[in-house]
Order: C-alpha cells, then structure tokens, then sequence
C-alpha cells in the first residue's frame, strides 16, 4: 500500500473515531420517552397534566391553538410542546396589540443557570437585569436555526405586547447588539405535528405520546440540542431554567432540570475525538 493510500486510511479511521457519540442520528420523538420538566407558572386556572395543558394566562384566549402544554428534556435536548403553531404564529383577531400584518409569532427561548424556586419561577418581573435569565436562544422560527447568546453581552430584551398579560410573560424575544458574538455554532431545530402541515414532519409517535398526555387536538413541538452550548453557558453540574411565550404573552411556559457532570468515559471520549482531528489536520499538512 503507497503511503498516499496509508495516510487516507489512517485519515478515515480517525475521523470515524472524532465523530463517535456526536453523530446527527435521527431524532424520534415518542413524548413517553421524554422526562417532563414543566413548571406550572402559577397564573390563571390550572389545568391537566401538568396544570399547563388548556390553561392559559388570565384574561387570554383559552383554546387549542393558543395553548402551551410542556417542555421536555432528554440528553441535552429540550423539547416545547403546544396546539401553538410555533414556526407559523398566529392571526391577531384584529388584537390592538398585534404585531406587523395583525399577526403574532413565537418569542425566543430564555435560559438561566441560577436556581431558584421552581414554583413559580422567579422571573420574568420586568426587563433588562430584572429578569433572572443568563442565555437566549435567538431563534429563526422560519429558517429553522438558532444563535445562542449572553444576555451578559449586550442586547435588547422585548416585552410581550398585549396589554394586562402577566409579569411573567416576559420577555419575549431578544435582538443582539450590532456585532454581539454568539456562544458558539449555529443551531438547527426539529420541528413535528400531529398532522401535516408546512415546516413540520409529520410524527405518528408524537400524534400517539401526544394524545396520551393531552388528549386530541392539533399539536406542533419544537426540539432544541443543547449540547454544543453547555460549556458557554457553564451549565455542567447545575441546574437551567427556560422560559418561553409567544408575541401577545397569551400563554407561557417555564421548564427546569438539572444538567449532570459528564461521567469519565465521556471526557475520554471527548479527549480521543479531538485528538482524531488533531491527527487528520497533521496528516492533511504533511501531505501537502
């Protein structure tokens, strides 16, 4: 075997062994599976499983399409589940308060590292510093990506729109200072329905643990990987919370969990892939 043909083999394994545990598998979303993490926020009238299922904030619509159901998270994944159309939004009914074109959209996801009381969450009381939240995620709700950034950096913080919605709708969505860096690469999100409908795939395991858990209705969820951000946002060993609201603040949802210290074999793990790459580089450099 000429050497040309040794330093592509020995490339190939290398970089098999970089890609080990950081694979992009597909993602199979049967809710059951799923550790339920939703905080009920205290507001309005509770509801079922787990107060959050068709209950919305006082004062605001209570129906399907409106409605916030839960967060989930598995293995650095966090999932948001709800009759809300969260890539789509939603008309404003001729809402005063609704945003370009009568219509209301999808905020971003915010995220503290700090913990406080779950229940309910300690956030959300006003803008700027006030509101308890380390990270966002900015999220392209019709590109399907997301940036993650400090809310330490810089930034602005929006308030939800309609009027006499409860603190804790708050903030809505972030929009990063000219230049602001992000924690890290872009992001992309998985998007599945119950039904067929544009910028989701449709799931019948989603459909099937969906109706489980809240009964029938249309359904859309949104899943976000974390994992590439937790060392930005020292999320090891500590516990995240997350916060989400749609543009009027007519429901919301608060999530915690706990983020575990990576076991030894993991770290090992981590250790040999980057070396892979190391390797790959110095073979490609002396090929040259």
């Amino acid at each position: 075997m000429a050497n040309k043909d040794v330093r592509r083999l020995l490339s190939a394994v290398m970089v098999g062994l970089a890609m080990v545990g950081f694979g992009n598998s597909a993602f199979a979303l049967n809710l059951s599976t799923l550790t339920n993490i939703t905080v009920w926020d205290g507001e309005g009238t509770p509801g079922v499983w787990p107060h959050e299922n068709n209950e919305t904030e006082p004062g605001m619509v209570n129906n399907q399409t409106w409605d916030l159901e839960g967060m989930f998270f598995k293995d650095g994944v966090l999932t948001l589940v709800g009759g809300w159309n969260f890539r789509a939004g939603l008309a404003g009914g001729g809402a005063a308060s609704a945003g370009a074109n009568n219509w209301f959209e999808s905020g971003d996801v915010f995220i503290a590292n700090t913990s406080l009381p779950p229940n309910p969450p300690n956030f959300g009381t006003g803008l700027g510093n006030g509101t308890g939240y380390d990270f966002v995620l900015d999220v392209n709700w019709a590109a399907g990506t997301f940036n993650v950034y400090s809310l330490a950096a810089g930034g602005t913080l929006l308030a939800a729109l309609e009027p006499g919605n409860v603190p804790t709708s708050n903030p809505w969505q972030f929009t990063p200072a000219n230049g602001q860096a992000t924690l890290g690469p872009l992001g992309t999100f998985t998007a599945v329905s119950s039904a067929a409908s544009s910028g989701y795939a449709q799931d019948n395991d989603f459909t099937n643990s969906g109706i489980a858990l809240f009964g029938t209705g249309p359904r859309y969820a949104v899943s976000f990987d974390l994992r590439p951000y937790y060392s930005a946002m020292s999320a090891y060993g500590d516990t995240l919370q997350f916060h989400f609201t749609m543009e009027c603040g007519n429901d919301l949802l608060h999530g915690q969990t706990a983020v575990p210290v990576p076991e030894p074999a993991t770290l090992g793990l981590l250790g040999l892939s980057l070396a892979g790459l190391a390797a790959r580089r110095r073979l490609r450099r002396s090929a040259r």
